[in-house]
């Protein structure tokens, strides 16, 4: 109950703290030029407007469009630890789960504020650029999730010490922006790596709490699908490189485009995911998992597609084309997960 409580008090003070730094909710400040006056006029149709926006712009940087695609994580690798309704009464996996989205709503809120200079030219509606949000605010945002994120982590997870690999993560994503993604091959690599770890983490939050996970086989499915989950994030973070190699070489960030070129980079993704193709094949083939075995090879169509189209463009991706790869990404993975699930 004291836990509870504390995350009760945590959270109402953190809205509190909203509140207070967002004063324009309900006041918006009109200069009338009759009398050189400044005149404050409340006005309920254009409090709401500035309401809608203020909260439009919350959930532009906080990049929320990501929070179902990072539960559904959560839930498949929870099922496959306890594939029952059991899942949804485990208050671990509900811990982890909102400590996993306020780690990902955490990770936009900082690579914002350090990525100032650079989203004036990469991406200019973001909404700390357009100051739509002040630098406080979004301050004040991620110092009270953090709170949040640690009071949670030593309530449910103390006794395991599960919370140092929590604490751990978000260290590493404070440090990203500043230091790591300055790092040739570094920058990819942890981003690939914090985005596939919600696999495994989820799992071992549950389990470590005297739970057997359901695939004992020696083929761990949470392992596979943790893998390619990183191959899909380098995927992605690669091809956004692509897409901001004019706003990284302003700001002499080295990414793998800047550095080795367009083709070279493309010659690396076909490389890997080569590889893990015929990695991964072999071995659901020589096991007779071949549901597996055609999950994973529809699941790897739409990367070969890209990349293939990469070729026939000259080596030269589009906005319009990265953003259409990057979201086929999903498409893949959910085609992966149905045949991972199917009964037969």
């Amino acid at each position: 109950m004291k836990c509870w409580f504390k995350c009760a008090t945590l959270i109402f003070i953190f809205f509190i703290c909203k509140i207070k730094n967002s004063k324009c909710y309900v006041l918006k400040s009109i200069e009338i030029k009759g009398n050189n006056k400044i005149k404050t006029l409340l006005n309920d149709n254009n409090s709401k407007i500035i309401k809608q926006n203020k909260i439009k712009s919350y959930s532009k940087l906080l990049r929320t469009s990501n929070i179902l695609p990072t539960f559904l994580l959560n839930i498949l690798a929870g099922w496959l630890t306890i594939p029952n309704y059991k899942l949804f009464l485990n208050k671990q996996f509900w811990a982890f789960s909102l400590i996993t989205q306020l780690t990902m709503m955490n990770s936009m809120v900082i690579n914002d504020l350090f990525d100032l200079k650079i989203d004036l030219i990469n991406n200019n509606n973001r909404p700390l650029v357009n100051k739509e949000i002040t630098i406080k605010e979004a301050q004040c945002l991620y110092i009270s999730t953090n709170i949040v994120i640690g009071l949670l982590s030593t309530c449910f997870f103390n006794e395991k010490h599960f919370y140092k690999f929590i604490y751990a993560i978000n260290l590493m994503l404070f440090l990203y922006t500043p230091y790591l993604k300055k790092i040739l091959f570094i920058k990819n690599i942890t981003c690939a790596s914090v985005v596939s770890s919600t696999l495994v983490l989820t799992s071992k939050s549950i389990s470590l709490y005297n739970y057997t996970p359901y695939y004992s086989s020696h083929v761990n499915l949470i392992d596979i699908l943790s893998r390619f989950l990183f191959l899909s994030s380098i995927y992605i973070e690669l091809l956004l490189d692509v897409k901001d190699m004019h706003g990284d070489r302003e700001n002499n960030i080295v990414t793998i485009p800047n550095y080795f070129g367009i083709k070279k980079t493309y010659n690396l993704l076909m490389i890997l995911f080569t590889g893990n193709l015929l990695y991964y094949s072999i071995i659901f083939y020589r096991s007779h998992y071949y549901k597996l075995f055609i999950g994973f090879i529809l699941a790897n169509i739409h990367f070969f597609k890209n990349l293939f189209a990469l070729l026939q463009n000259n080596n030269v991706f589009t906005e319009k084309q990265i953003l259409t790869s990057v979201k086929e990404t999903t498409v893949s993975l959910i085609i992966f997960i149905i045949c991972l699930l199917l009964p037969f």
